[in-house]
């Protein structure tokens, strides 16, 4: 017997959803920058042991985390056999659901070495908060019509390969404390750490990871901000064309008004 994929029993048996019926994805994904931006706020906090990562603040926002996951998920789900496209709205929550997530984990797990961090990590946590800033920001623009968001997105987008030239820089760094091999120039980034670095070493070597994981998922979801952004300047929206794409879907309100 062929089994029949569950979405395509959904795009067969549910009526195609009307336009005034879409979900506000602006809206959703607004509120997920925001979660975002605290987050990264708050995890900056724990790291430098200014706040605690039992704190009610950071389990509050990893509860409001889940509950948008659930929600955005629901919403994406909305629109089988309705849209084209909608798989950029997918990506971007997904993004933005997963830098939140590795966020509160970065607080909850690096949280307890006793000396704390170093200025490696305060600096590169300022880079992801101005990032995630610039990606909430970004999304504000959009909603309001505004398309010109390079600066914006380009920040977002910059966060992945400035946070990485820190933490090469700051692995360089623990090598050489740990008299360790370092890899010629030409080779590039680092060796991983050998068995012998003591144990700060270590976790700050993990922690540098969580780190990048971070800023790439940032800047995986201002990537697609970017297109809807120049989709927008450029004066291609689908609406008009005829075409049910993720643009269209987040721009509706625009275009309607």
């Amino acid at each position: 017997m062929t089994m029949i994929p569950f979405a395509e029993v959904v795009r067969r048996t549910r009526p195609p959803v009307r336009r005034s019926e879409l979900p506000d994805f602006f809206g959703l994904i607004d509120q997920q920058a925001r979660v975002v931006v605290s987050l990264a706020k708050a995890a900056g906090e724990v790291l430098q042991g200014k706040e605690s990562a039992r704190s009610v603040r950071l389990f509050d926002l990893e509860q409001r985390r889940q509950e948008l996951r659930r929600r955005n998920q629901a919403a994406v789900e909305s629109l089988f056999g309705f849209a084209a496209g909608a798989e950029e709205i997918q990506w971007t929550m997904d993004s933005l659901d997963q830098a939140a997530a590795r966020l509160f984990r970065t607080a909850a797990d690096f949280s307890q070495w006793p000396s704390g961090v170093d200025d490696a990590v305060r600096e590169m946590m300022a880079i992801i908060l101005r990032a995630s800033e610039s990606l909430q920001q970004g999304y504000i623009g959009l909603a309001s019509g505004w398309p010109l968001g390079e600066i914006d997105v380009g920040q977002a987008m910059g966060s992945r390969d400035m946070l990485g030239s820190h933490r090469a820089m700051a692995l360089r760094e623990l090598l050489q404390t740990g008299s360790a091999p370092v890899l010629p120039p030409e080779q590039g980034f680092p060796a991983p750490l050998p068995p012998a670095a003591n144990d700060r070493e270590r976790w700050l070597h993990e922690l540098y990871a969580s780190l990048d994981n971070i800023a790439q998922h940032l800047a995986s979801a201002a990537g697609i901000l970017r297109r809807w952004s120049l989709r927008l300047s450029a004066g291609l929206n689908d609406l008009e064309a005829g075409l049910f794409g993720a643009s269209s879907l987040l721009c509706h309100k625009l275009v309607t008004v």
